[in-house]
């Protein structure tokens, strides 16, 4: 079977840093303006500190959806290797050769089954124009990979992925029945 690698998604990271570019353009412009038409040389570099404290947040964020990221989920027909990365930021690629302890590879034969659990979190906004609270649920999915003994059951955060829980479970399941027809067991 051929290798599948299943990255984190940077779309509403893509959609959110857009939308932060469009909000501090306006300033930017402005301060933009007051450095080049500065009459001194004090006033140049107050205004330049303020467009780079504007900009470098939203740069940040904007080049950091760029950035290739590290593969969360690998299946090979030898192993399945989780690598838990809780935002972006810790998914970047060159982090994998720094941090590459926290990667956890489980061998087919070792494996049992697989499962989706979900965990709902509830969360209470509350408006600043007194209209009163809202709340609303997040759901979070998560593997359970079970296993023969309970040094190999691991439970793997899937939120926020490429593909949806369904695909990744069923993907799952088919490789262990993969490697179960291929009478390795």
């Amino acid at each position: 079977m051929d290798t599948i690698i299943i990255k984190r998604s940077t779309d509403p990271n893509i959609e959110a840093s857009l939308g932060w570019l469009l909000v501090v353009v306006i300033p930017v412009i402005l301060f933009s303006y007051a450095l080049f038409t500065a009459r001194h040389r004090h006033d140049a570099v107050v205004y330049g500190i303020i467009i780079i404290v504007f900009l470098l947040p939203s740069l940040v964020n904007f080049l950091a959806t760029r950035i290739p990221l590290k593969a969360s989920i690998i299946m090979s027909d030898r192993e399945l290797l989780l690598s838990p990365g809780k935002s972006i930021y810790s998914s970047f690629a060159f982090w994998q050769k720094i941090r590459s302890g926290s990667e956890k590879r489980l061998l087919w034969g070792d494996i049992t089954g697989f499962r989706l659990m979900t965990r709902d979190k509830e969360y209470i906004v509350s408006p600043t124009d007194g209209s009163g609270a809202a709340t609303y649920t997040a759901t979070r999915w998560y593997l359970h990979v079970d296993g023969k003994t309970k040094n190999d059951e691991f439970i793997f955060c899937i939120h926020g992925l490429e593909e949806a829980p369904d695909k990744i479970l069923s993907l799952c399941n088919h490789f262990l029945k993969e490697y179960e027809g291929a009478g390795n067991r």
